[in-house]
């Protein structure tokens, strides 16, 4: 997940804008970029102090009906969280001997608070405020000053000495071929993903099952649009699983396959255990009324009442509400052991929490502490984060 600086969103309404900076932007997939709400109140600002007239009412017609409306919901409040990350970031850079402005400093501890990362086209007060890291797609700042950098990593940039490529979009820069064979790959069962997706749930399975696996990775983009990949999965989306021959899109169906195709990982009751019902109850309830409810709330969609039973889920609270009561009634959700149900019911409260399309409750994140720590979590973890860190350049 990506946060855009202001300095990005602003490139399409120049009058110049660059077109490669543009062609980036294009490329990447809009549900995974969001928006600062320092960003809006400068881009509106900055309309503010022009003067009246064509070239003002031309932005601010691009701004609010064009630019503005692919973020909806996914706006990102300076909160109570923000707040205390940017005290600590900008003390912290004080203490160092380097000047982060106040709006930059905002945006920086918006990024921290969300373990996002930014695409900028000024790296500076981003590294002032502490936020080090390697460049998603390339090393050092680009030539046009475009960079993306994620929260939290320990690797410190160091800029180069002469400029390098211009920021390339995400499918030409995210290796397609697998990212360095591991010696326990294997070709019997072959994942299909980019590190940004719903696959780092199906990564996790696929830990969890512990059978060697080979991943290809696909960017954003052409690549998924691609005739070979579109046999496999029509509809150019990821992840998709081919497992000795046999293919298996959708998220949820690929976790019930895993568990049932690799059985002595215990990852699901067995046929005849009375804990499959609930095993199925919740891993589907997940995949249909939680992700429906959810993405309703997203897209700014309110059901009336009396249409209710129209979508099938009823109401978001009434969703919320049942999940809160499986997720409190023990520590997991089928048969007092932890499944495949549990692996993606707990994927959606920590992505749903850290992004606040779920409200935060203490069942449920007393629920996802339980499972975030898992060794096979933290792996896959590791290893989606890592291909978003060293994808190499174009």
């Amino acid at each position: 997940m990506i946060l855009l600086d202001t300095n990005v969103v602003s490139e399409p309404l120049r009058p110049a804008a660059d077109p490669r900076v543009l062609a980036w932007i294009d490329a990447q997939s809009i549900e995974t970029l969001y928006l600062s709400a320092i960003t809006v109140a400068d881009l509106r600002f900055g309309l503010v102090t022009l003067p009246v007239g064509r070239r003002h009412d031309t932005l601010h017609r691009r701004l609010e009906t064009e630019v503005l409306p692919l973020f909806e919901h996914r706006v990102l409040p300076f909160d109570l969280n923000a707040a205390a990350a940017y005290a600590d970031l900008m003390a912290r850079a004080r203490e160092a001997g380097r000047a982060i402005g106040r709006a930059d400093g905002f945006i920086a501890a918006t990024v921290a608070t969300h373990g996002l990362m930014v695409a900028t086209r000024d790296t500076s007060p981003f590294e002032a405020a502490g936020l080090r890291g390697c460049a998603s797609w390339t090393h050092g700042q680009q030539r046009d000053g475009s960079d993306v950098r994620r929260a939290g990593s320990s690797t410190v940039l160091q800029p180069s000495r002469s400029p390098p490529p211009l920021l390339q979009d995400l499918s030409r820069a995210l290796p397609i071929r697998p990212p360095g064979r591991r010696p326990h790959m294997s070709d019997d069962l072959v994942f299909y993903t980019h590190p940004m997706s719903r696959g780092r749930i199906v990564r996790w399975m696929l830990e969890e099952v512990g059978a060697p696996y080979r991943t290809e990775i696909l960017g954003y983009g052409p690549a998924m649009k691609e005739a070979a990949y579109r046999a496999i999965n029509p509809l150019a989306k990821v992840p998709a699983l081919v497992h000795r021959g046999v293919t298996v899109t959708e998220t949820a169906a690929i976790c019930a396959y895993l568990a049932d195709a690799f059985p002595e990982a215990g990852l699901a009751p067995a046929a005849t255990d009375p804990a499959r019902g609930a095993y199925y109850r919740w891993l589907f309830f997940a995949a249909g009324p939680v992700e429906a409810a959810v993405t309703d709330k997203a897209r700014g969609i309110e059901v009336p009442e009396e249409k209710r039973r129209m979508v099938g889920y009823g109401s978001l609270a009434e969703v919320l509400d049942a999940l809160d009561g499986a997720v409190s009634g023990s520590d997991y959700l089928a048969g007092g052991r932890f499944s495949a149900a549990d692996l993606y019911v707990g994927s959606h409260l920590m992505w749903g929490m850290q992004f606040g399309s779920i409200e935060r409750r203490p069942a449920y994140e007393a629920y996802v502490a339980r499972l975030a720590d898992r060794p096979a979590a933290v792996r896959a973890r590791e290893i989606d984060d890592r291909l978003i860190a060293e994808a190499p350049q174009a």
